[in-house]
């Protein structure tokens, strides 16, 4: 439990979390919710040694995504201490290879046997039932499962109850074009995080969100962040590259992780794989 988000669910500095927080020592004194930044260690992947001072605390208005010359995109994120946050995606592969390497990824073989296309089709189909039928928790734990086994055994300890109305709140968000309320909304429930709440709107309106994760972000030239303000600004991004080379946020999603899990296959078998030089840059920034 970070101080951001802490700061991020309570309502005041001395609100009754933020108090039982410093009882708890996680936040000393009021003032702790500015705080250095590191980037989250996972898995062996070291903090990033660049460390910048920010506040937990955000404007709660987006500001308007602005088109530059070109393909460069622009936008301010401002805190409550007059900083600013500016995320540039680059991806790192070419452009035309989009939906190549999305077919790869349906195409590719999972451990059980059955393929990305058979798997992403019990996602898609749990997540419309979601959005369109009597809700089964049943089709939420199979969203999660696709998404990473490991946070299951906590998916399986909240209630039904809990679970549809977690998913009826994202979904009236979703509907105000509010993507903050919709993310928190699903953070509330036991083994959801930032990154699986990503996957259950992705696979519930799977035109409007993609899945934030390690092998995305790193195929966007990004490191592994886990804010909220990041998978918006991560989000904005996808959508304009998507837009802009005309295919859908579900083959940008899949040809992104298909990139980084081919060249962590060529890392592991000591392979040097060739820089592409068809780039293309995207600086996204977002009022938190």
């Amino acid at each position: 439990f970070t101080h951001v988000t802490a700061c991020t669910l309570a309502e005041s500095l001395n609100d009754p979390l933020h108090r039982k927080l410093r009882q708890l020592c996680c936040l000393r004194r009021r003032f702790d919710c500015y705080r250095v930044e590191r980037t989250s260690s996972r898995a062996g992947i070291a903090p990033a040694e660049v460390q910048r001072l920010f506040t937990a605390h955000f404007i709660t208005t987006v500001s308007n995504f602005l088109f530059v010359l070109g393909q460069s995109h622009s936008a301010k994120s401002v805190d409550e201490g007059g900083g600013e946050m500016n995320y540039q995606f680059k991806m790192q592969y070419h452009h035309t290879e989009i939906l190549d390497r999305a077919k790869k990824y349906l195409e590719k073989r999972e451990k059980n046997g059955t393929t990305g296309e058979a798997e992403d089709r019990i996602m898609e189909q749990a997540g419309w039932r979601l959005v369109n039928s009597k809700f089964d928790i049943r089709d939420a734990t199979a969203v999660v499962r696709w998404k990473s086994h490991r946070p299951l055994w906590l998916f399986v300890q909240n209630e039904p109850s809990d679970v549809e109305a977690a998913i009826r709140a994202a979904t009236a968000a979703t509907r105000d074009g509010d993507v903050r309320r919709a993310v928190t909304a699903l953070t509330i429930l036991k083994g959801v995080g930032l990154k699986m709440a990503s996957a259950i709107l992705t696979a519930m309106f799977p035109a409007l969100y993609t899945v934030c994760d390690v092998r995305a972000s790193e195929s966007l030239g990004q490191k592994d962040y886990g804010s909220l303000r990041y998978y918006v600004a991560y989000l904005t991004a996808c959508r304009r590259m998507a837009a802009q080379y005309g295919v859908i946020l579900r083959d940008f999603d899949r040809a992104n992780w298909h990139w980084t899990w081919e060249q962590s296959q060529n890392k592991r078998k000591r392979q040097c794989p060739k820089q592409c030089t068809g780039y293309t840059m995207v600086g996204v920034a977002v009022a938190a």
